[in-house]
Order: C-alpha cells, then sequence, then structure tokens
C-alpha cells in the first residue's frame, strides 16, 4: 500500500493515457486552490490526459522538490508509481501535506507562509474530499 507523506493510500489508481509537454503554464487549477504567496512556491511542470477525462496538472514545489497534481475542477491527485502515469483521487489536504511536506527544514521557508500552508491544509480538510 502506498503512502502520502506517512498516511496510506486507499484508492484505486487512474492510468493516465498520454504525457504533453505544454509551452505555457496552465496556472488556473493552482491558483483557484492556493493563495498567490503559496502559488508562487510553485513550478509548472506538465500535464497529463487521463483515460478516465480529467486533465492532470503537475506543480512543483521549488524548494522541497515534492509535486502537487491538480485536474482542471480543482480535485488532487496522487501519483502512484504503478504503471508509468498512474495516478489516483486522494484528499486535498493530503495532496497539499505531500507538496508542502518537510519544508519548515529547506532554505526558502518563512514561518509567515507555513502558518498560510497550515491553513488552507485545514480549510482543505473541512471542506473537500475526492470526487
Amino acid at each position: 500500500m502506498s503512502s502520502v507523506c506517512g498516511m496510506p493510500n486507499r484508492t484505486k489508481p487512474d492510468h493516465v493515457a498520454s504525457l504533453r509537454d505544454q509551452c505555457e503554464p496552465i496556472w488556473e487549477p493552482l491558483e483557484e486552490l492556493l493563495p498567490r504567496q503559496l502559488v508562487k512556491c510553485f513550478m509548472s511542470m506538465y500535464q497529463t490526459t487521463s483515460r478516465e477525462g480529467p486533465t492532470i496538472h503537475a506543480s512543483k514545489h521549488i524548494d522541497t522538490r515534492r509535486y502537487l497534481f491538480l485536474d482542471e475542477d480543482g480535485d488532487s491527485w496522487h501519483y502512484t508509481n504503478g504503471d508509468p502515469h498512474s495516478y489516483c483521487r486522494i484528499p486535498l489536504g493530503s495532496a497539499l501535506e505531500e507538496a508542502f511536506c518537510g519544508w519548515g527544514d529547506l532554505h526558502g521557508y518563512r514561518p509567515e507562509l507555513g502558518a498560510l500552508v497550515a491553513e488552507q491544509i485545514g480549510k482543505a480538510r473541512a471542506l473537500r474530499s475526492p470526487g
């Protein structure tokens, strides 16, 4: 069983059909989710198109080097390390924990941003669960 930052992952994988490079970053899923101060902490890396339908946007944290995977509806995903490009839906709070995991020990961390991350995780846990 895989885990997200130490948390068991009990959802089924969604196998992704193709991986596309993108010329222009697509920021909307991230911008709709996080405050601007936290969006600036990410690089847009790529997007995938799932056989199940959603396009998953991969954003990489500049300090932790961990990914945050979001689809266009704001649902969060986790790479399962199974078949190539295999993902499963996970709760948004878990996805945020994964992306920011270990940040407090790294150079780019600022306590006020850490507090903002904790606030966003709390909101996510209170409001959303995977589709």
